[in-house]
């Protein structure tokens, strides 16, 4: 019947522990538990105690700047993680040691290091009892930092320095280039227009040559329109020469009829008888017959003279008419000639005066875009430079936000938390000792059950299986 009670128990205790079960054991060992507990918490106290006091220095600093500006930030020699992580991992132990130069053998430092990535800072602590050591290991620290990355920083700083001297340069260049330039089209707007002056005094000289042979024309002009005028009168008068001897000529017939009339009534006189005769009619016809003569003999001879003066007249038209011939078609056609010549050369001046104004605009044109560019290009540099300055002014070594700091008050031993750690441990191994030393006990039972079922029941010995079913029941009815 007890071996049945037994394996009734071993199906409960398998699925769970009770809870009465846990506090009969802790109430069944309390002063265990109290004693360790309390020797625990006595001794942290104690080793707190003699423990000497520990002082946090902390420095907090930035690392180098390049200058450069990538995706609108600047840009640092190294990432404040690896920065961070290279302090960690000892790196610079073995020369901030050297320079601290201890009595103290120091094998390594516990840095505790944080980073700030949206301002870049780290910060670096070092909690030792010596706090000036402290302070001397972080001021070597940060030393042996900014000399690791010392020589990157001053690379950059010279090549952005070597970079704002070569845009200096060629600023001098395009300042000098843009200088000739400015030089060259002063000199070439002199030289057109002194061309062009030139060109227009040819063209006045011309425009003066043109004038005179155009009053040279007029001149020739009105001396054939005086010569016309003098060939109409010559042959007006001629007219009226001819007029004047047909005239005479008639008057001249008239005196020859008169002349035969005359003789014929002399000769009728003549033939008379004497005593017929009329002396005082014959004196009067012979001396009218030999006034008729004379008259007669006169008009010839003047009509001679009018005949000479009719060729003379004649001649003096043919004269002339041949000078004015020669006048019209020699003399005026030359200076014809000479007028159409002198303007082919005024137009030529007048094309070469275009050609040069169109070479020289188109030359300025050109010039002065050049120009334009250079100005273009100073700005572009001047821009540069001012870009360049800029980033040697970002450009920086490790710069030093706080210099190692003690703090006021020693952070350590902390002698409440080892108080408190040490009570919490001797509490929880005072609990294991505990249900140990149940355990023990219950084991010790057990073996005295399992010899008594042995005495009663001697044909059947205990197995293994009973032993493990009984444990659990063992346990819960010391309890």
């Amino acid at each position: 019947m007890k071996t049945d009670r037994v394996e009734e128990h071993v199906g409960e205790a398998a699925d769970e522990i009770e809870l009465m079960d846990i506090i009969n054991v802790l109430w069944s060992r309390k002063k265990l538990i109290l004693l360790g507990t309390l020797a625990c918490m006595m001794g942290a106290a104690l080793w707190s105690s003699r423990l000497p006091n520990v002082y946090r220095v902390t420095a907090v600093f930035k690392p180098g700047q390049t200058g450069q500006i990538i995706n609108h930030s600047r840009e640092y020699v190294d990432d404040t993680e690896a920065i961070a992580n290279r302090i960690k991992s000892g790196i610079y132990d073995p020369q901030v040691i050297q320079e601290v130069s201890s009595t103290e053998p120091i094998e390594q430092l516990p840095w505790r290091v944080k980073t700030n990535k949206d301002n870049h800072q780290i910060s670096v602590s070092l909690e030792h009892h010596d706090s000036a050591l402290a302070q001397a290991a972080l001021n070597a620290l940060m030393g042996a930092v900014a000399d690791t990355y010392g020589l990157q920083v001053s690379v950059y700083s010279n090549l952005l320095q070597t970079g704002l001297e070569r845009k200096e340069v060629q600023i001098e260049g395009l300042d000098s280039k843009k200088a000739y330039l400015e030089d060259a089209i002063t000199k070439q707007r002199k030289s057109l227009q002194l061309n062009l002056r030139k060109l227009d005094n040819q063209l006045a000289m011309k425009s003066r040559a043109v004038e005179e042979q155009e009053r040279a024309i007029t001149a020739k002009q009105r001396e054939l329109v005086t010569k016309l005028e003098r060939i109409e009168t010559l042959k007006k008068k001629r007219k009226i020469t001819e007029e004047k001897k047909g005239s005479v000529l008639a008057h001249l017939e008239q005196i020859e009829n008169n002349m035969q009339f005359l003789l014929e009534g002399r000769n009728s006189l003549v033939q008379k008888s004497p005593l017929e005769q009329d002396e005082f009619k014959l004196l009067l016809f012979s001396d009218l017959g030999q006034k008729s003569i004379e008259y007669a003999n006169n008009l010839r001879k003047s009509t001679k003279d009018i005949d000479l003066e009719v060729e003379d007249l004649a001649l003096q038209i043919r004269i002339q008419e041949a000078a004015m011939a020669d006048i019209e078609q020699v003399q005026i056609e030359n200076i014809k000639g000479e007028i159409a010549n002198i303007r082919s050369a005024m137009q030529g001046l007048k094309r070469d005066q275009e050609d040069r104004k169109n070479a020289f605009d188109k030359w300025l044109a050109k010039t002065e875009q050049d120009v334009t560019e250079l100005d273009e290009k100073k700005r572009m540099l001047q821009l540069g430079m001012a870009e360049v300055t800029e980033k040697i002014k970002l450009v920086s070594p490790l710069t030093v936000l706080s210099r190692p700091v003690r703090t006021l008050k020693p952070i350590g031993p902390r002698t409440g938390l080892n108080v408190s750690l040490a009570t919490l441990a001797g509490f929880l191994l005072s609990i294991f000792l505990a249900f140990f030393l149940e355990y023990l006990a219950e084991m010790r039972m057990r073996r005295g059950e399992d010899t008594a079922v042995m005495i009663e029941h001697p044909s059947r010995p205990p197995s293994l299986t009973d032993l493990s079913d009984e444990e659990p029941h063992s346990a819960g009815v010391s309890g």
